[in-house]
Formats: structure tokens, C-alpha cells, sequence
């Protein structure tokens, strides 16, 4: 049951890590584009809402909002 859990876990902490990455790489190239008051419009506008976001991805979510 134990190793089932870990594997979740696991899992789990691989995506966020890829997430991450992503995230990553839109915000590079809204940045290249020019379109970050687009993008913040859009983020303040929608329900995004990160509850208990990573150190990164907090960064990244406060850069944009």
C-alpha cells in the first residue's frame, strides 16, 4: 500500500515538474512576443488560482498577475 502511495506521489512530482517547465517556456516566449499585458488580462480575468504553488511556479505566477 506504502509503495502504491509513493508512486502517486512520485507521479505526481514528475508532472508538477514538467508543469513547471512549460510554464517556463510560455512565459519566455510571451516575453519574446510582446504579449504579456495580453496575458495578464487574461490570467486576471479567468479563475486561475494556484492554492499551494512550488517556489517556481509561484515566481513564475507572480511575474504574470
Amino acid at each position: 500500500m506504502m509503495e502504491v502511495a509513493l508512486k502517486y506521489k512520485w507521479n505526481a512530482e514528475k508532472r508538477l515538474v514538467a508543469l513547471e517547465k512549460k510554464l517556463t517556456d510560455v512565459v519566455r516566449e510571451v516575453r519574446e512576443e510582446g504579449l504579456e499585458s495580453k496575458l495578464k488580462l487574461a490570467l486576471r480575468d479567468s479563475d486561475v488560482f494556484i492554492e499551494k504553488p512550488s517556489k517556481e511556479t509561484g515566481r513564475l505566477y507572480d511575474m504574470l498577475v
